[in-house]
């Protein structure tokens, strides 16, 4: 096959799972799927739009029908407000009092903290933390819906390493969250970097709800940093950025997925140009094929909200990643979508992102990662690189 061929095979076979309704016949028992949001907490300017896209994919596939002839699912879902002891609450309400056959999980630290139980309770759990500590044994019953953080983080580097024109080394900052989602990748990185050839010269944590991130940055000033690259959500991503600027900081800034967000050019103002972020999920305006079934979805549920960032498309993806899980499972219960998940499952999304699989010995989800870079004039993210797998 051609190359399109290909694209147009795996497009077509995406955009069904998207976009087609479902057989329908006597009503069934819903299925009980469970989910824990961040809405209104500290990483909600994110947590929102993929909540969005995972609600609004659920609602769509039960508006048209359902799965398994007319089965529709019941999704239990919770605003945890990025609390890690009230997640644990809310996974044992899920677990014990609504007997959900699975939860699609949220943020770092309440992950790792739930660890313990996820595996008591023998439930599926699939986050939208990349933290790759979550896969270290123990482990049965949680996976990963994309590539690490560590993996996002030796992408950015290596792009770092490969483009870098300067004198000497390049000399790398990194401005993280203050929280094990923020610090997850710094370790790697500072093992990482002088394998290939960089200084890892400064870590500052900056929290979500900063105003204004001076203090770090100034930090950060005094090793003249190349290259400054972030692991937060999008409000203190956008804000680093511009105040980078403000004190005449001549970095390339670089982020990890979260930073790909139309804040960045609302709060950045022309320091968010050039800025590239490392992501596995499609930009709203790449004209991939399966991205179309998302926009309509949006506008069936938010007409008035006429673009999404990128979160939103990985709510979509997340939810349809369950939805394919749920029909593929001979029972409907929580081993028989374990059994799915480790019984070599594949399945493409028209680009969306690359093939999502799943196995005994395959945690991660998708292996592509790409890299964006923001463009002021048309306010947009706009790919430079195709789907590839980051460094070993």
């Amino acid at each position: 096959m051609k190359r399109r061929e290909v694209l147009n095979a795996m497009g077509g076979a995406a955009v069904a799972l998207l976009a087609q309704p479902y057989a329908t016949s006597a009503q069934q028992q819903p299925i009980k799927l469970g989910a824990l949001f961040d809405l209104t907490g500290a990483t909600g300017d994110v947590g929102s739009h993929f909540a969005d896209g995972f609600r609004d994919y659920i609602r769509w596939v039960n508006d048209h029908g359902g799965i398994k002839g007319g089965m529709k699912i019941d999704l239990a879902w919770e605003d945890y407000q990025y609390k890690p002891d009230q997640a644990v609450t809310l996974l044992k309400k899920l677990a014990e009092q609504d007997k959900v056959v699975g939860i699609s999980g949220w943020g770092t630290g309440d992950s790792i903290l739930m660890k313990p139980q996820i595996e008591s309770y023998g439930v599926p759990y699939i986050p939208a933390s990349f933290h790759q500590g979550l896969l270290d044994p123990p482990n049965d019953w949680i996976w990963l819906i994309g590539p690490s953080y560590n993996d996002h983080m030796k992408a950015l580097l290596d792009y770092i390493k490969k483009t870098y024109k300067g004198i000497g080394k390049p000399r790398v900052a990194l401005a993280v969250h203050n929280s094990d989602y923020g610090r997850s990748p710094v370790g790697p990185a500072r093992e990482y970097g002088p394998k290939i050839g960089m200084d890892i010269v400064a870590v500052e944590e900056v929290p979500a709800n900063v105003l204004d991130a001076t203090s770090q940055l100034l930090n950060m000033k005094r090793f003249a940093p190349t290259h400054i690259v972030i692991q937060n959500v999008a409000r203190p991503s956008a804000i680093i950025a511009r105040d980078a600027r403000k004190l005449g900081i001549n970095a390339q800034v670089l982020g990890i997925h979260y930073i790909g967000d139309e804040l960045l050019f609302d709060l950045a103002g022309d320091a968010a140009d050039k800025v590239i972020a490392s992501t596995f999920v499609s930009n709203w305006f790449e004209k991939v094929p399966g991205m179309p079934a998302v926009q309509n979805i949006n506008l069936a549920y938010h007409p008035g909200t006429p673009v999404r960032p990128l979160h939103y498309t990985q709510g979509i993806v997340h939810a349809t990643v369950w939805v394919e899980i749920l029909k593929r499972a001979q029972t409907v219960d929580r081993a028989g979508m374990a059994k799915v998940l480790n019984g070599g499952f594949r399945m493409t999304t028209g680009g969306l992102t690359a093939p999502i699989t799943y196995g005994k010995d395959d945690r991660k989800g998708a292996d592509g990662i790409k890299l964006l870079q923001a463009d002021i004039k048309t306010r947009q993210f706009k790919p430079i690189t195709d789907w590839y797998e980051a460094p070993a």
